[in-house]
C-alpha cells in the first residue's frame, strides 16, 4: 500500500498534510477513513489522523487475505463473479502480458488467467 508510511510521527496529521507527506491525492486517505482507517474529529469536524495509528491500520491492511488463490486451471469470471474451471485455454498475449483464455462453462463469457513467462 504505502512504503512511507511506517516513518509516521506520533502525531496528529490533516488530511491535507498527510497526504503531502505520503505523496498522494487526500481524497484516497476520505477513502480509506470509510473503509475503516482510524481518526478521529475536533469541535469543528475536522479530521485528524494519528500517525502511528495509520502505520499500523496500513501494516493490517497488507496483511488482510484478499480471497482464496486460483487453482492453476481455474480463472475468476468477471460475469459469474466466482472462480470456474478453465476449460481448453487458449494461450494469447495483450501487450507485455500473457494470458490464458477460455470460456466460462456458465455464462459462455470469456475468461482470462494471467500467466507468468
Amino acid at each position: 500500500m504505502i512504503v512511507r508510511a511506517p516513518g509516521l510521527l506520533p502525531m496528529l496529521y490533516t488530511t491535507t498534510e498527510l497526504a503531502t507527506e505520503l505523496h498522494i491525492e487526500a481524497w484516497q486517505l476520505r477513502e480509506w477513513i470509510k473503509a475503516g482507517m482510524p481518526h478521529q474529529y475536533d469541535h469543528q469536524q475536522h479530521i485528524f489522523i494519528h500517525g502511528h495509528q495509520f502505520a499500523a491500520w496500513v501494516d493490517t491492511q497488507r496483511s488482510v487475505q484478499r480471497g482464496p488463490k486460483l487453482a492453476t486451471d481455474e480463472g475468476f469470471c468477471l460475469s459469474c463473479r466466482k472462480a470456474v474451471k478453465l476449460i481448453d485455454p487458449q494461450a494469447t498475449v495483450q501487450g507485455k502480458r500473457k494470458l490464458l483464455r477460455a470460456i466460462c462453462p456458465t455464462c459462455q463469457q470469456p475468461v482470462f488467467r494471467g500467466v507468468k513467462a
